[in-house]
Parts: structure tokens; C-alpha cells; sequence
């Protein structure tokens, strides 16, 4: 595991170390907890507490609770509770209860989860050339979610999953499975006929 920046990290012990500029230590030392502002890499990692605040890469991430704040490359991801990102993601494999995400663009393979929000907050346009020159939405690219309660905004996804499904805007969906309530901005998006699974 390779830090670059500031980090803080608490043992199995409970015992509290901090990193300035550059550090490493073994991939499989397991954690209590870890935060870092700057740059991670790792191959495996363990913790029940993970924070990045700046780009992390890795293979495996096994934790209870996930925050990002800027961009993350990461094979598979176990989340026991809530991941939460504010940013890029380019994941493979998604596993998580709860995931929140306020992000423009990225990709994602295949994602499990109870719920999952994903979002784009707006910039306020408060004159007339950020009216003008607003960039152009990108979205978030999904292979398959499989989930519970699913809302989504400005994602292209190829085939959802769900019980709940409620698809905002700036969405191209194109499969959707469900077997509770749906609701979709026919508007603003593009939906493939949503299927019913008790139909």
C-alpha cells in the first residue's frame, strides 16, 4: 500500500498513526480505519473505515463504510454499509447496502445493492454566459444493477434489476425489470419498456 500526501490510519490495536509525503506498508495489514488526502494505491485492502480524499487504485476493497471525494479505480468493492462518492468511479464489481453517488461520468460493471442513488448536482447559473457555455451532461455507464430501491440521474445503463425504480433525468436505460413501483421522467430520458415482474 502506497500513500502520497497525508494520511491517518488506526490498527487493530487502536493504536493512531499519521503519514506526511510518501508511505507505504504491507497490503494486508488490516484497519480499524483510514483516511487519506492525496493519492492511495493498494492491491488488497481491509478496513472498516475508509476515506480518500484525492484518486485511490487498487484491486479489492473490503470495508463497512466507503467515502470518496474525488476519483477511484478499484477491481471489486465490498461495502457492508453505505459507499458514498463524490466524483469519478471506474469499478468492475460493486457490492455494497447502501450506495449515494454525486458523480458525472465513470463506469461501473455490475452493481448489488438494497439502494443506490445516483445524482449530478447542479451548478447555480446566475448569469447569462454560464448559461451559455453550461458544459454538456456526461453520464455514468453501468453494465447491470441489481437492487432493492433504485434511482438514478444521468446514467446509461444496460439492464436493471429491481423492486423500486425511479429514473430521473438525463437516463438511457435499456432494460428494466421490476416488480414494485416505477416511475421515469419520459421526458428527459430514454426507457425501454419497463417489464413488471409479476405481469
Amino acid at each position: 500500500m502506497h500513500i502520497e500526501g497525508e494520511a491517518v490510519y488506526i490498527d487493530l490495536n487502536d493504536e493512531r498513526h499519521s503519514i506526511e509525503g510518501v508511505g507505504s506498508f504491507s497490503d494486508n495489514t488490516a484497519l480499524k480505519s483510514l483516511k487519506v488526502e492525496g493519492e492511495l494505491t493498494f492491491k488488497e485492502i481491509t478496513c472498516d473505515e475508509l476515506k480518500i480524499e484525492g484518486e485511490g487504485s487498487g484491486t479489492s476493497a473490503i470495508t463497512k463504510n466507503f467515502s470518496v471525494s474525488g476519483s477511484i479505480e478499484i477491481d471489486s468493492v465490498e461495502v457492508e454499509e453505505i459507499f458514498k462518492v463524490s466524483g469519478s468511479t471506474e469499478i468492475k464489481k460493486l457490492n455494497a447496502k447502501k450506495i449515494i453517488m454525486e458523480s458525472r461520468d465513470g463506469s461501473i460493471g455490475e452493481i448489488k445493492c438494497d439502494e443506490i442513488r445516483i445524482y449530478h448536482e447542479e451548478i447555480p447559473r446566475t448569469t447569462l454566459l454560464s448559461n451559455i457555455f453550461r458544459p454538456n451532461k456526461s453520464r455514468v455507464r453501468i453494465k447491470r444493477i441489481d437492487g432493492g430501491k433504485v434511482e438514478l440521474e444521468n446514467c446509461e445503463v444496460e439492464e436493471i434489476n429491481c423492486h423500486d425504480a425511479f429514473i430521473r433525468a438525463n437516463c438511457v436505460i435499456k432494460k428494466i425489470v421490476f416488480d414494485g413501483e416505477c416511475e421515469i421522467d419520459d421526458i428527459n430520458s430514454q426507457v425501454a419498456e419497463p417489464i413488471y415482474k409479476n405481469s
